[in-house]
C-alpha cells in the first residue's frame, strides 16, 4: 500500500495515517472475523478529492468504534485511535454490510 500511496503523491503524513488505520483495520479483521470469513479484501482508492480504504470481511459483527473504551484494558483502543486520528484528518470512518459481511471504511480527504 505504501508504493501506491507514493506513486499516487500522497503527501507522507496522509499516507502514513492511511497505512496506520489499514493496520489496525486489518489486524482486527484477521484477530475477529478471522475464524468465520473465507478471505480479507482490502482496497485503496483515490478518486474526487478522496483517498478510501476498504477492509471486507465475512463477519456480520459490526465492529464498536468505541470512544468509550476501558482505560484499564490491555486491548481495545486501536478503533478508537483510528477514529480520532481520521477525523483528525478531516476524514471519516465507517462500517456497513456487505453481502453475508461488512466493509470498514476509512475516507480522507487527499489534499
Amino acid at each position: 500500500m505504501r508504493c501506491v500511496l507514493e506513486y499516487w503523491r500522497i503527501a507522507p503524513e496522509l499516507g502514513e495515517a492511511l497505512l496506520l488505520a489499514g493496520t489496525e483495520l486489518l489486524s482486527n479483521a484477521i484477530r475477529h472475523a478471522g475464524d468465520v470469513t473465507g478471505s480479507l479484501r482490502v482496497t485503496v482508492t483515490l478518486a474526487e478529492g478522496w483517498l478510501q480504504l476498504d477492509v471486507a470481511d465475512g463477519d456480520p459483527c459490526m465492529p464498536c468504534f468505541g470512544l468509550d473504551a476501558d482505560g484499564e484494558a490491555e486491548g481495545g483502543r486501536g478503533l478508537m485511535i483510528v477514529s480520532f486520528l481520521v477525523r483528525e484528518a478531516g476524514g471519516e470512518l465507517t462500517a456497513f454490510r456487505a453481502g453475508s459481511g461488512k466493509v470498514v471504511r476509512v475516507r480522507l480527504p487527499a489534499v
